[in-house]
C-alpha cells in the first residue's frame, strides 16, 4: 500500500495541474475518463477534420461517437469544439512497443469502488499483473484519484501527422505474439547472430513467420536487427531446407517481418532469440 502510494504522489507530482489539459492534441500525455463500460479522452476538433476521418483515425465506429457526444444530433461541429472519443483499447500498447519520441501514457485517475480487477479486466481489458507491473504497485491496492497508467498510444495516430498504420498493426500482432512466447523454460536463451533472408513477394499469407533450423516449431523467437534498432517477434512454422539455401543462412523471413525490421536488402544481418 505504502509503495503504491508513493508511486501515486510521485507521478500526480510529475504531471503537476496537466490533469486539467485533457485534448490530445499536441500533448504528451492522454487523460481518459470513463463512461459506463467504457474509456474515453477528449479531442479538440482541427480545421478540415470530420466525424468519419476521425472513426477511422481512431478505428471506432461513428454510432460510438454519437452516443458519447449527444450534442452532434443538434449542432454542427466547428473548429475547437471538444468531443468525447470512445478508446479502442487495442491502441494501448507496451512501452516498448512504441518509439520513444512517440509514446504517449494513457492515464486514468481511480474513481470510487473501483478494483484494479475491474479496471484491467472489464474496462481496459488487460491483465492485473500488466497494470501492476507498469504501475509499480506491491498489491492491488488503490486510493480514491490514483493516477493509474493504462499502457501507452502512439501520438502519431493522435495529432494524424506522418502517421503509418502498417506500424501500428505490427505493433499491435507483435504484442500478440510476445504475450505467446513460453517462458517457462529452464533452459537459457540461445542467442545467435548472422544472415537473414526474404523474398520481396507479398501473398495474401503475409505473416510474422520463419523458418529455422532448431528453434522448435510453432515456438516465439525474437528477431533484432542492429542497422535499425527495431525489434520483432515471429512464429517458427518450419525449417530451412538445404536445397533451397545457403548453409550460411540463419532465418528466412516472410515479407512482412523484413518490413517491420525495416530491412532494405534481401540479406541482412539479424540477430536472433529463442529457446529450444
Amino acid at each position: 500500500m505504502k509503495k503504491a502510494m508513493l508511486f501515486a504522489f510521485s507521478l500526480i507530482f510529475a504531471l503537476g495541474n496537466s490533469f486539467s489539459q485533457s485534448s490530445v492534441t499536441g500533448q504528451d500525455t492522454i487523460f481518459l475518463q470513463r463512461s459506463d463500460s467504457i474509456f474515453c479522452f477528449s479531442h479538440s476538433i482541427q480545421k478540415g477534420q470530420t466525424l468519419y476521418g476521425l472513426s477511422q483515425q481512431y478505428q471506432i465506429s461513428l454510432e460510438s461517437v454519437h452516443r458519447l457526444n449527444p450534442k452532434l444530433m443538434e449542432t454542427e461541429l466547428g473548429i475547437g469544439d471538444t468531443l468525447l472519443i470512445p478508446l479502442n483499447t487495442k491502441l494501448l500498447y507496451n512501452e516498448r512497443d512504441i518509439p520513444t519520441e512517440n509514446r504517449a501514457p494513457a492515464i486514468y485517475r481511480v474513481q470510487a469502488k473501483e478494483t484494479l480487477y475491474t479496471i484491467a479486466k472489464k474496462w481496459a481489458r488487460k491483465k492485473v499483473a500488466y497494470l501492476k507491473k507498469i504501475n509499480n504497485l506491491s498489491d492491488k491496492t488503490l486510493s480514491l484519484e490514483m493516477p493509474l497508467i493504462l499502457g501507452w498510444m502512439d501520438n502519431r495516430l493522435l495529432t494524424n501527422k506522418n502517421f503509418d498504420t502498417e506500424e501500428i498493426e505490427i505493433a499491435q500482432k507483435d504484442a500478440e505474439l510476445a504475450l505467446k512466447r513460453d517462458t517457462s523454460s529452464q533452459q537459457a536463451a540461445v542467442i545467435e547472430q548472422g544472415k537473414a533472408i526474404w523474398l520481396k513477394s507479398k501473398s495474401s499469407n503475409d505473416q510474422p513467420f520463419v523458418l529455422h533450423r532448431k528453434a522448435k516449431l510453432n515456438s516465439i523467437v525474437q528477431l533484432y536487427n542492429p542497422m535499425t534498432g527495431k525489434r520483432i517477434h515471429a512464429k517458427v512454422v518450419g525449417r530451412i531446407s538445404s536445397r533451397n539455401y545457403d548453409d550460411n543462412v540463419l532465418v528466412v523471413l516472410t515479407p512482412y517481418l523484413a518490413r517491420a525490421l525495416k530491412a532494405r536488402d534481401e540479406a541482412f544481418f539479424i540477430k536472433m532469440k529463442y529457446t529450444l
